[in-house]
């Protein structure tokens, strides 16, 4: 599990994350498992859509109970928002990034706000 700041960093994060996984160069041996091979969109066969490792994401907000590990030192995150990332998570196939519906609202928000944002700076400017 990986914790953020905002919402808008987790799918940033998620993105980049899936996009570096296909990029990267994988071993043959891997490239020859079900799971793992390369493959290229119906109608282009230049256009990579899978490429080695598939690894599934899921995004969730909320306000977690953290405490420290006393072993590793390291922040444990617990309860009801915790669990519904997990299982959120477990919704996505290898290579998707799935999140809740307060997730894509929030992201919309973000953005209709940020295009405001950038629009009364250009007017000033």
């Amino acid at each position: 599990m990986v914790a953020f700041f905002s919402a808008i960093d987790a799918i940033l994060w998620c993105l980049e994350v899936q996009q570096q996984l296909n990029d990267s160069v994988w071993p043959d041996d891997l490239l020859t498992q079900p799971g793992g091979k390369k493959e290229t969109a119906p109608n282009n066969n230049e256009e990579v859509v899978f490429n080695g490792i598939r690894v599934r994401m899921g995004i969730h907000t909320g306000a977690p109970n953290c405490r420290r590990n006393p072993v590793t030192g390291r922040m444990d995150y617990f309860g009801p928002d915790v669990n519904r990332s997990a299982r959120v998570s477990d919704t996505a196939h290898g290579g998707q990034v799935v999140m809740t519906q307060v997730i894509i609202i929030y992201s919309f928000i973000f953005y209709i706000l940020y295009f405001i944002f950038l629009m009364i700076v250009l007017f000033l400017f």
